[in-house]
């Protein structure tokens, strides 16, 4: 097993320790996390040709510092403003406790006059409606369920439709990021310093690919040894 790769790390706080004057000394302890990558080679696994990635675009619940992508709107589920009080979430999908449930064709629902209406969907794709009066505190969320949003609505019709949830929506195509090209061996994930590995194979480690110009015994890291590695630039 080895550290493949660090994405980022996030600094706390910084607090002292000890401040001792007459020997001129002050310890202060500062918060640390690492954010990292640990590849490990399962020779039982299939080797990978192609790795594709998939771009999204994360909008976060207000408040919060981090997504939960196991509960999150991936697409749709809006309720259109404007006159009149019947009204179907429209066509989507989202993510309850990691599953990903769609919705098409939801049926309408008539919401009452002056209300705001939580709609939480659940595992079957149906909808449950709580209404309450307008500003009035939050209903606790159906068990095992998605609270999507709150629709908020005057006498004539919906003049208000909130997300509750953060989104996570795919955003163009996916792009392959590692191909392996004819000759080459194919791609092994992150470095092992346990492993061996053959002339052609392909990793990853200190946020480069790297390449095995001949046959590399354990431990010999990319990047320390120029007769053993390479970088190696990917298919595009």
């Amino acid at each position: 097993m080895a550290l493949a790769a660090i994405s980022h790390c996030r600094i706390g706080t910084l607090s002292l320790v000890e401040n001792n004057l007459s020997s001129r000394r002050a310890v202060v302890s500062l918060d640390l996390e690492v954010f990292a990558t640990i590849g490990r080679l399962d020779p039982d696994s299939e080797a990978l040709t192609s790795i594709y990635v998939q771009p999204q675009i994360a909008i976060a619940r207000p408040g919060d510092e981090e997504i939960d992508t196991d509960n999150v709107i991936i697409d749709g589920l809006r309720i259109t403003l404007g006159l009149g009080l019947s009204r179907a979430p429209s066509n989507g999908s989202a993510k309850i406790s990691g599953v990903t449930v769609a919705v098409t064709g939801a049926p309408l629902h008539s919401f009452g006059a002056d209300q705001d209406t939580y709609r939480d969907l659940r595992a079957n794709g149906t909808f449950l409606y709580l209404a309450t009066a307008v500003g009035a505190p939050e209903p606790l969320p159906t068990p095992s369920a998605l609270r999507i949003g709150r629709t908020r609505t005057d006498g004539a019709g919906v003049v208000e439709d909130a997300l509750i949830p953060s989104t996570l929506r795919n955003f163009g195509d996916p792009f392959r990021v590692l191909g392996a090209p004819d000759g080459y061996a194919a791609y092994l994930g992150g470095w092992d310093v346990a492993a061996t590995y053959a002339t052609g194979a392909v990793v990853f480690w200190a946020g480069s690919y790297w390449k095995a110009l001949a046959a590399v015994v354990a431990g010999v890291e990319p990047g320390t040894a120029p007769a053993s590695w390479a970088l190696f630039q990917p298919a595009p």
